[in-house]
């Protein structure tokens, strides 16, 4: 095995961890209705953490360091949307949804995934309430089409708890970091 493939195998690994911990943490909140100190943290820890996870293998192993941070935030999308998705994807096997149903969900759920990303990068207190009101219409709109389609919302494990929770809420900058 090359350098890189071990490096990236060994970064993806440790960023898996970074991924399923933040989301549980994530999760756990928007269902009790808290805003704890751990999905704060993880809002602002992870960037930090993928820029350093990927100085370090790409210094370790005389790389590239935007080269390895890329592998490492596609590998996080890749998981991301597998974990999203399991449930969903067994439904759809199990034949309770349409593809087209599928395709709708998975396509509303990416868009208000780029909204929070957006929002994770917004630079002031207007940007960030614009995309607060987007991200509150568009995870209502899902909601209202999943309830109009006899869909349950838990197909999708957790995920639009946590996010119509804080897309709805004054909480979400503690949840996101901001």
């Amino acid at each position: 095995m090359n350098k890189l493939k071990s490096a990236l195998i060994i970064g993806a690994g440790v960023a898996t961890v970074g991924v399923g911990g933040g989301s549980l943490a994530a999760t756990s909140s928007a269902m009790s209705g808290s805003t704890s100190a751990s999905t704060s943290v993880h809002a602002s820890w992870k960037d930090e953490f993928d820029t350093k996870l990927a100085s370090a293998l790409a210094a370790k192993y005389d790389l590239n360091t935007d080269e390895v941070k890329g592998v490492i935030d596609e590998v996080r999308a890749q998981i991301i949307d597998e974990k999203h998705f399991a449930t969903l994807q067994q439904a759809l096997s199990d034949g309770k949804i349409t593809q087209d149903q599928y395709d709708y969900v998975v396509a509303a759920v990416k868009e208000i995934d780029s909204l929070r990303d957006d929002y994770r990068q917004a630079t002031t207190d207007q940007q960030r309430a614009d995309i607060k009101a987007e991200l509150k219409t568009k995870t209502t709109d899902l909601r209202t089409w999943l309830e109009e389609q006899d869909i349950s919302m838990s197909l999708l494990g957790g995920y639009m708890m946590e996010n119509y929770y804080y897309h709805g809420s004054a909480n979400m900058e503690h949840h996101w970091g901001r």
